[in-house]
Order: C-alpha cells, then structure tokens, then sequence
C-alpha cells in the first residue's frame, strides 16, 4: 500500500519500533517472530536498540511491557506499554497491524520534557520487502505538553494525522490540533512578553489546521490551508503551491535511510528546495480582536486613546509605504491598511506570477534587493470578501 504516508518521524519510529527479538515468551511463535522482525527492518533506526521486560499474547492482540527505546547518540526512552492489536499477515509476508496503542509517552532531554498521552496509530504496515519503510493511514493522540525548566510552554488538548490517497499517486493529508495554550512568555523578549499581557494575552489560546497534497513522484506540493486560530486575536491563514521540488531526499528516507543529525536534515532540505519553484501563495488575516488591542496598547504607551493612536497610524503610512518604491503596490497598501485601521475585518497579500519561479531566486532577491519581490511575485494586497470563506472553515 505504497500511497500510505512513509515512517520517517522519531515519533512514529518510536510508536512502531519498540521492540526486539530475544528469547521472551514468543521466541517459539513463528509469526509473532516475522512481525517483531518485520518492524525493527521497516523502522530501520540505525544502530539504535530496544528491549522490553514481558510481552502477552491475546489472540491478535501483543501487550508489550516496561519498553526502551535507545536511538544512536539520543537519550533512552522508557514506555510503560505499548500495544499491537489487530495483528494480521498476507501471503506475500506483509503484516497489517490495525491499531498501535501508546497510553503514554514521556521523552526528556536537559531541561525539557515532552509527554503525549493517548497515542494511537491506525492501518499499519509492516512490508517484508526490507527496503520498504512501514506505512500508515492516520495518527491521533490525546494530550500534548511540552515542559521547560519547570513551566509549561505548549500544549494541546488533542492532535491528529490522517492520511489519504488521492489519484495520481499523490498523499492528501490533513492535520489538527485543538485546545492549544501558549504562555505569553514564550514571545521571548521581556517587553514582548510585557506588551501581550498589557493586551490581555497572558495566554494565546485556539487550534491549527492544515491540508497538503504531496506527489512524490513529480515533486508538486499544494498546501491550500494552514491556518492558526487564535482566540480574541484572528485567524492567519497561508497557502501555495509549488512544482519541481526533488524529491531525492523522500525517496532516500523512504528507501531506508536515515537523517543523522539536524546539520544532514537541513541539508536535505536545501537539495530538495533548490530546484523548487512557486506557482502561487496567499496570506489572509481575519482579525477578531488582535488589531484593536494593539491600537489601544501602543496608544497608551504615548497618551492617546484608540482612536487618536488610529489616527496617526493613518497619517503615519504613506511614509511608511513610500520605501517600497513600487506606486501600485504602494496604493493598493494604502487603500486596504487605511479602511482596516477603521475598522479591522480582512487583508489578503497574495503572490500570482505570471510563470512559476525558482524559490532560490525569491530568497536571493529578499536578501539582496527586495525592491523587486513586488514585480517578480506579481504581488497584490487586497481585502477578501468573507462569503469566501477562509479554505479551513
């Protein structure tokens, strides 16, 4: 089932990996032999090793207990339990496990600690052909937390990844995390942080979502919503799509290998981004209280009201947009900023090129002469009608 999403994250090599052949209790069952072999060929961690105290056997269903997991160079991960139920074996030698059950997930490193309760990942497979890494249709969890030096600085009532084909062999996929808590502190500097409470965002609270199409074989991307919802603030929504990306660094990780360290990953990445170019992208903003807040903020930083600090944000942007020395751009900006300051509802900064272009070239031209991104991206800023509603909603 090739069109299934590709074991290539530590999380699920964790969820799928746990375990070792030895001498335990099933070492005289043949199949349940096969299926330990088959997950430690398909997960494929390089030199990393694991061990468990005691597995039970309950028809379809293997409860194993008191689990390490201990990747090369990594700390050691202790899982209390982690359970394969739904175990089944086709002619060819492939397993299908229908669901692997983590109640809880702990990994901590100097400092921090990430915990994830409820894990549970849905059609699994386990191929006997050892270059094929195990695949899977989706992954859900419960509570998410991630702890630094002692405070909580994320964390997510629930998340979920489902995975679907589509024609072409393309991979649909779509992401949610719901109940996400952000503390304020996170904005890092002291006068960030002093600023988002002043507005009464000690904590930013809301959802994520989003939606690709990846095609592996052409190396197209389409993400037409990733979106970030945030209460009282707005939603931000981005979208593109992209053509030619090389799609050596997936086929590579598909095919067994694996990315050492972040140095190699990044550098993945790069190959893959080098001969990538942008069809189309979007950024649209729904405000929903974040634009009165700041206005009200940074008014009282200098004795005005709201509505004084409005006006001299008014009077204050045609200097402002005057750099970027491009007169329809330049126009559009004012037109749209202006009616938004009155009264804040929607903005939409869209990129439509008359032909695709390489994103080495866009990245170039940001650093080196960003004056022109406005002609080479056809860019335009408008407000968008909400009977169009954002792609998520």
């Amino acid at each position: 089932m090739a069109s299934k999403m590709p074991v290539t994250s530590l999380a699920f090599m964790v969820a799928c990996g746990c375990v070792v052949l030895s001498d335990g209790a099933l070492a005289q069952d043949g199949v349940a032999d096969a299926l330990l072999d088959r997950m430690l060929n398909s997960v494929a961690i390089e030199n990393g090793t694991f061990s468990y105290e005691r597995v039970d056997l309950d028809g379809e269903r293997l409860t194993f207990s008191d689990v390490m997991v201990s990747p090369e160079g990594g700390q050691p991960v202790p899982i209390d339990t982690v359970i394969f139920d739904g175990v089944s074996r086709s002619a060819a030698g492939d397993f299908n496990v229908a669901q692997i059950l983590i109640p809880t997930l702990q990994v901590s490193q100097t400092g921090g600690r990430v915990t994830v309760e409820d894990i549970m990942v849905s059609g699994v497979d386990l191929f006997a052909d050892a270059g094929r890494r195990a695949s899977y249709d989706q992954a859900m969890t419960g509570p998410v937390n991630l702890v630094m030096d002692g405070v909580t600085v994320f964390s997510a009532v629930s998340t979920s990844l489902e995975v679907t084909p589509s024609a072409g062999g393309a991979i649909e996929t779509s992401v949610e995390a719901s109940g996400i808590e952000i503390p304020a502190e996170m904005a890092g500097h002291p006068s960030a942080v002093s600023a988002m409470k002043a507005m009464g965002y000690d904590t930013l609270t809301g959802s994520m979502h989003l939606t690709s199409n990846w095609n592996e074989t052409t190396g197209a991307l389409a993400v037409p919503d990733l979106s970030l919802m945030l209460d009282e603030m707005g939603i931000l929504t981005f979208s593109f799509e992209m053509e030619a990306l090389d799609t050596a660094p997936w086929a590579m990780m598909r095919g067994g290998e694996t990315m050492r360290n972040e140095a190699q990953a990044r550098a993945a990445l790069a190959d893959a981004m080098g001969s990538a170019v942008l069809s189309n992208g979007s950024i649209r903003f729904l405000d929903t209280g974040l634009t009165g807040r700041i206005l009200a903020y940074t008014g009282s930083t200098q004795g005005l009201n709201a509505a004084e600090m409005t006006s001299v944000s008014r009077m204050m942007l045609p200097l402002a947009v005057a750099r970027l020395g491009h007169p329809r751009l330049q126009a559009e900006i004012l037109e749209v900023a202006n009616a938004f300051l009155i009264e804040p509802d929607t903005f939409e900064i869209k990129a439509a090129p008359a032909q695709p272009v390489p994103v080495m070239q866009i990245a170039a031209a940001s650093m080196m002469f960003p004056q022109a991104l406005p002609d080479l991206l056809n860019l335009s800023v408008s407000n968008f009608d909400l009977s169009d509603p954002l792609p998520s909603r």
